[in-house]
């Protein structure tokens, strides 16, 4: 058996986030869970197939056509607490006017819904084409007039869904009015590059892996869609070579793979600013954290200085994209509630980059901890074939994400479309077999039964944990 990894720093104490759990306990775990969430689970997968069947009930749409907001629908959603906001609507009319949405002013409501219901009862209207391209606009914390990241996730199975949250209504007019000016130019401010990071602590650290498995097999295969690959691996992944890259050159995306940062000890208000921060390679000569951490706080502040303009930024690491508030494997694990924070959030670094005036305009991202079964093989980790064209099903849908954004042009919130599918398949396979093993049906002391499903349990929520920040319309 080997261990399952984490990919994340404690910024407190210097220490990987989680231990190397070994792979026997982790399954042993999630078949004892299966056999209390068969209701649960079932419930999810039934509502999940509700959702995916009404929309292959709409009105077929030719591919080519789902890139055009304009013919398959654009709009967003405000919950019920700021749909009473004029200055906050006012700040997204130019951008809904763009994507061609017929009362700009009339958004989608959330009223604190539970996701499915939400879906069947704004979008599953008869005679009536639901939007495919759908914004969130707003923090994910259900408490403070927000909208959850859990919702988020369950509309991206059927829709190409995005987020934008920001500290101010200026930093949302930034971005805004930056789409606007990028597709209104006829210039691209990116170039056929692609930046690649990825530090390597060394076997058998976490990032060893990363490197190995998901960093350096994107980076091989990224150059046929006809892009120069700058490599920042290993030793030269350091903050600086990080800054000078990232503020010297004009990337089309940007993709990282490292561990992030989290301060789970900290006040509210250190944790905002740190986690899913970049840890970069260490040298051993650092006098503190800060100096191979690449945060928020090393973007910019000087709205006219571009800084990847125009371009995506992908990171693999955990509390990239936020954090929630309750660990959503935790409950899996040991069926105790394992607090993150006081409440849930969108990370700094995308919430900085975004609102950048000349700054990207999208940004992919995870929530929670990224466990490194989500790539790596678990039978065999050392195994080179990954290198090759033959691609591991587990890495597939990051090769797939990033040829949806530079090979097809295709815009950013159709670029999960892998990870859904995969979410809605493994959602389905798990409501079996927690039927199946209420009537012990399960081969339950079986070692490669039991290496799969803690395989499958990883992949499927961490399908679930990756989320587009930014307009789900806009692309490079």
């Amino acid at each position: 058996m080997s261990n399952i990894l984490v990919n994340g720093i404690n910024y407190t104490t210097g220490d990987l986030l989680l231990n190397g759990i070994d792979e026997n306990d982790f399954s042993e775990k999630i078949l004892n869970s299966l056999s209390k969430r068969v209701k649960e689970l079932q419930s999810f997968s039934e509502k999940n197939e509700d959702v995916r069947t009404f929309r292959s009930l709409q009105p077929a749409v030719p591919d080519p056509d789902k890139n055009d907001p304009k013919k398959v629908g654009w709009t967003y959603i405000l919950h019920k607490n700021m749909s009473s906001n004029e200055e906050f609507i006012n700040a997204i009319k130019p951008l809904a006017e763009l994507r061609g949405m017929s009362n700009p002013e009339n958004p989608l409501i959330y009223n604190g819904e539970k996701p499915e219901e939400w879906v069947m009862q704004n979008l599953n209207i008869p005679d009536k084409k639901a939007p495919y391209y759908i914004l969130i606009v707003g923090n994910p914390e259900e408490q403070n007039s927000g909208i959850p990241f859990e919702f988020q996730s369950f509309l991206g199975l059927s829709s190409a869904v995005g987020r934008l949250d920001f500290d101010s209504i200026e930093e949302l007019k930034n971005y805004v009015t930056k789409v606007i000016r990028l597709e209104s130019s006829i210039d691209t401010p990116v170039d056929r590059q692609i930046i690649t990071f990825a530090p390597d602590e060394g076997w058998p650290g976490p990032t060893y892996y990363s490197k190995l498995f998901l960093a350096d097999p994107l980076s091989n295969n990224m150059e046929k869609f006809g892009y120069t690959v700058n490599r920042i691996l290993g030793n030269d992944a350091t903050k600086e070579n990080l800054k000078k890259s990232l503020s010297n050159s004009k990337p089309a995306v940007v993709f990282t793979a490292s561990h992030g940062f989290a301060a789970p000890n900290e006040s509210l208000d250190i944790q905002k600013e740190i986690n899913g921060a970049i840890c970069c390679q260490q040298q051993g000569n650092e006098g503190s954290r800060d100096e191979y951490m690449f945060s928020g706080n090393d973007i910019p502040s000087d709205p006219n200085t571009p800084f990847l303009e125009g371009s995506v930024f992908v990171q693999f690491a955990c509390f990239g994209g936020g954090t929630p508030k309750e660990s959503i494997f935790n409950k899996w694990l040991d069926e105790e509630p394992k607090l993150y924070a006081s409440q849930t959030f969108t990370s700094s670094l995308p919430k900085k980059l975004l609102s950048h005036p000349k700054g990207p305009i999208g940004f992919i991202g995870h929530l929670d901890v990224a466990f490194l079964h989500g790539f790596a093989n678990p039978a065999n980790p050392d195994n080179l074939q990954v290198l090759g064209l033959e691609w591991d099903p587990r890495i597939k849908p990051f090769y797939n994400m990033l040829e949806t954004i530079l090979k097809y042009y295709q815009p950013n919130g159709r670029s999960l479309y892998e990870m859904s599918q995969r979410l809605a398949m493994y959602s389905s396979v798990f409501a079996d077999r927690a039927e199946k093993m209420a009537l012990n049906e399960l081969p339950l002391n079986n070692n490669q039964f039991r290496k799969k499903v803690s395989d499958d349990f990883i992949m499927r929520n961490d399908s679930k944990n990756y989320l587009v920040f930014g307009d789900p319309a806009g692309k490079i």
